[in-house]
């Protein structure tokens, strides 16, 4: 469907190009990596001369590059290739850390990030269509105004974001949702007159046992939905500190 009101467009910052790659010290990637979030990948150096251990899930950039990156599980640095992508998974910059140049290079630079399911609305500028974005960067055309308001609110169009075309390609399009009584994988959301959060995965809902769950996951509540009690799900495991799975979009290979 056409939006109704103008959305403002981030213009997205591509990769860098970046010089020859320094060998010594590289991450071998040779041999299939598969690491915990928080588990160390490599120890770096550090404008200020200090050395420091990148572990799963940390997000850094380089002196003179300008992209964010995070390390990923099989390793290697994941790129966010602009601000709104980023910002679906972290509410500020606060966590990024500086480290070396040369350092940098010694990551093998793998794909790019995408944003983050159950947060941004997405569309690109040359097509009226607008997507919910899924587990597995699948992506759920969104049929009409009626259910988009429905799901999202009145102010829906304010979580529309333009995706660049080239970056869209990082994405597969899926089937359209079927109605206004489906709530999108990795939607975050509580009932009506209830404290309880919940997040879908798999068709199930799953509580947040605590506001520091929901925090060392990284969700933001500015992206949290308030749905009416005709959302009826079976109930999973809750989520009691960090889960791996919930970030897999983030530190996925």
């Amino acid at each position: 469907f056409t939006i109704a009101l103008p959305v403002a467009t981030i213009v997205p910052t591509d990769a860098p190009t970046l010089p020859p790659t320094d060998k010594t010290g590289a991450v071998d990637t040779t041999i299939p990596l598969t690491l915990e979030l928080g588990e160390p990948v490599v120890e770096v150096e550090t404008p200020r001369e200090s050395d420091l251990a990148l572990a799963v899930g940390d997000v850094f950039r380089g002196v003179t590059d300008p992209a964010v990156y995070v390390i990923r599980s099989d390793g290697k640095r994941g790129i966010f290739p602009d601000t709104e992508t980023y910002f679906s998974y972290f509410d500020s910059f606060d966590n990024v850390v500086t480290i070396n140049d040369d350092q940098l290079r010694k990551l093998p630079l793998g794909g790019r990030v995408t944003v983050r399911p159950g947060t941004w609305l997405v569309k690109i500028q040359s097509d009226p269509k607008v997507y919910a974005v899924e587990d597995g960067t699948v992506l759920r055309h969104i049929p009409d105004e009626n259910t988009a308001r429905f799901l999202y609110g009145d102010t829906w169009n304010n979580q529309v974001r333009d995706v660049n075309v080239v970056f869209f390609k990082d994405y597969n399009i899926g089937e359209p949702l079927p109605s206004n009584t489906y709530l999108p994988e990795g939607t975050v959301f509580s009932y009506e007159e209830t404290p309880q959060l919940y997040v879908i995965q798999n068709r199930i809902r799953r509580l947040f046992l605590d506001a520091e769950s929901f925090a060392l996951n990284h969700f933001q509540d500015r992206f949290i939905r308030n749905v009416s009690l005709l959302f009826e799900f079976e109930d999973g495991e809750p989520i009691d500190g960090i889960d791996q799975d919930l970030l897999d979009e983030l530190i996925g290979k």
